[in-house]
């Protein structure tokens, strides 16, 4: 696989140099990684160079040297990203976390220095915790996706684009449930890791940015995951209302409760519940689910 990755999607030729730039938070999975990834590199007979360290280094040369930006003025440093072809940044890192200084003057060297940088996003613990899935699970689910055929991917990403390039409003319909979006169709642009037109790529590659104009949706979005101050909901649906979410329904509620709110039919049947029952109690109603209980059950205990 990582043999596929260097040949075919960034093309690495014979005599070029490599640098392997990581953290090593764990050694049970990043250093067989960066092994396999070392060997893979000789056996296309370029060149690895190995620059990694723990976060314990990370963590002390951050608070002693964190704005020491100096260093990239020194001749060494100049000429090392001078005679290196790619900076492969192993670890995956999230980008809304602060850069210091030091990391910031880095990569920007090596951007100035017309360099290209791959960011393989390789797991790290800081993603299993954020994301709330192993680790063994994250390892396994990268590579699959840097498992393809990247001359495929970037044939197939091309018909998408002129696809989507003819026209300006689409509408995304089910049988119960429809969104109308309207996207910018100048401003498409395909990313599928081509190392000749992106100096700057991001695994796992693959994708179509695209502009949507906000206040033309409207209708149901279902997102299998989303994202909220560190947390992560999985099979959200999301109501859209002239580009504003009116409200979002949770997986584990829509199983309870059904899968919109109550209204004035639901508040109708709750009452009928109530006459034809043979012993009257109190009537629950939430979403679609009426039912009976001793007590009231009122949702600010549950919340």
């Amino acid at each position: 696989i990582l043999s596929n990755f260097l040949k075919n999607l960034l093309k690495i030729k014979e005599g070029e140099v490599v640098s392997i730039f990581a953290e090593i938070d764990n050694h049970q999975y990043t250093l067989p990684f960066i092994e396999d990834l070392a060997v893979a590199i000789r056996r296309q007979n370029a060149i690895p160079n190995l620059d990694f360290y723990t976060q314990n280094i990370k963590r002390i040369f951050s608070e002693k040297w964190a704005n020491r930006t100096e260093l990239f003025a020194s001749d060494y440093y100049q000429n090392k990203i001078k005679n290196i072809d790619y900076f492969l940044i192993v670890g995956w890192h999230n980008f809304s976390d602060k850069l210091n200084d030091f990391t910031k003057d880095f990569l920007s060297n090596l951007y100035k220095n017309g360099k290209n940088i791959i960011f393989l996003n390789f797991p790290t613990e800081k993603l299993s915790f954020q994301t709330g899935l192993s680790i063994d699970k994250l390892i396994e689910n990268y590579w699959r996706s840097i498992d393809c055929d990247f001359s495929k991917l970037s044939n197939v990403s091309k018909k998408q684009a002129d696809f989507l390039s003819k026209s300006q409003y689409f509408l995304l319909s089910s049988e119960t449930e429809k969104l109308k979006i309207k996207i910018e169709s100048n401003l498409l642009k395909i990313v599928c890791g081509n190392i000749d037109k992106e100096q700057i790529i991001v695994l796992p590659t693959g994708f179509i940015e695209m502009k949507l104009e906000r206040e033309f949706l409207d209708g149901f979005f279902w997102a299998e995951k989303a994202y909220y101050q560190n947390n992560v909901f999985e099979n959200v649906k999301i109501k859209f209302e002239n580009g504003n979410i009116k409200y979002a329904i949770f997986n584990e509620e829509k199983e309870a409760y059904g899968d919109c709110r109550t209204n004035a039919e639901d508040l109708y049947q709750s009452h009928l519940t109530l006459f034809e029952s043979s012993n009257p109690l109190f009537v629950n109603v939430c979403g679609k689910k009426i039912w009976l209980s001793e007590d009231p059950q009122l949702l600010k205990d549950y919340f």
